[in-house]
């Protein structure tokens, strides 16, 4: 079974987690399939699964919505295109960092990932992500980073390719489910492989692992300004 830490944030079985998020736009505060406000800042009832009451939170909808029209942002969606290459570059990119990945799903607004993330000492043996750095668990802050990684790099894939305008295309944050134990792993590992089954592109361990996306040639900017 998983464990409670020091800090009482739940530690994966075996350091597995699932990861999931949005695309932007996608998923917006006053949400009719439930939503929740960063660090329970507002209490909100229900979830996806039991979404609140019609028409509860339509303004505060309506209002988000508003604000992405002052941005002059719109919801991105991905084409089949785009969902492979935002699924092999998420990959790519978390396995480059050392991280083991056993499945991903990418459909046309959202992402999961199957992963097991261990906090790493530095140099000293310690952690390099201590309470000093971050409100949060060190555990957790050092997963944020990592996927926020990965998720600009697929960003940068999915811009540079010409599939998606040039601008953000995940939503901030993601979600940090921890693994209860090896039938939950199983449930979870099975549930992302169903996403095929609404257009997602899906990778697994069983397959070799893609090669960190490089441009097919540099402009005059040079590497840096690719975030390479």
């Amino acid at each position: 079974m998983g464990t409670f830490n020091s800090t009482s944030w739940f530690v994966g079985w075996n350091d597995w987690y699932h990861l999931n998020g949005n695309t932007y736009g996608t998923w917006v505060r006053g949400d009719s399939r439930g939503w929740r406000a960063r660090h329970h800042r507002e209490h909100v009832d229900g979830d996806y699964k039991h979404p609140p009451p019609e028409g509860t939170y339509d303004g505060l909808r309506k209002y988000s919505e508003s604000l992405m029209g002052k941005k002059g942002r719109a919801e991105v969606l991905l084409s089949r295109q785009a969902r492979e290459i935002a699924c092999r570059e998420l990959v790519a990119s978390l396995t480059f960092q050392g991280i083991e990945v056993l499945t991903c799903a990418v459909d046309d607004h959202h992402f999961h990932i199957l992963a097991r993330l261990r906090l790493p000492p530095d140099s000293t043996g310690s952690s390099a992500w201590g309470r000093d750095r971050t409100r949060h668990d060190p555990l957790y802050a050092y997963i944020r980073h990592i996927g926020g990684i990965a998720k600009s790099r697929s960003t940068f894939a999915l811009s540079d390719s010409g599939v998606v305008p040039e601008g953000g295309v995940w939503a901030t944050r993601f979600k940090i489910t921890p693994i209860k134990d090896r039938e939950h792993q199983l449930t979870v590992f099975g549930y992302i492989g169903k996403h095929i089954e609404q257009g997602a592109h899906i990778w697994t361990f069983r397959e070799p692992v893609p090669a960190l996306y490089k441009p097919a040639a540099r402009d005059a900017r040079g590497p840096e300004a690719h975030g390479l």
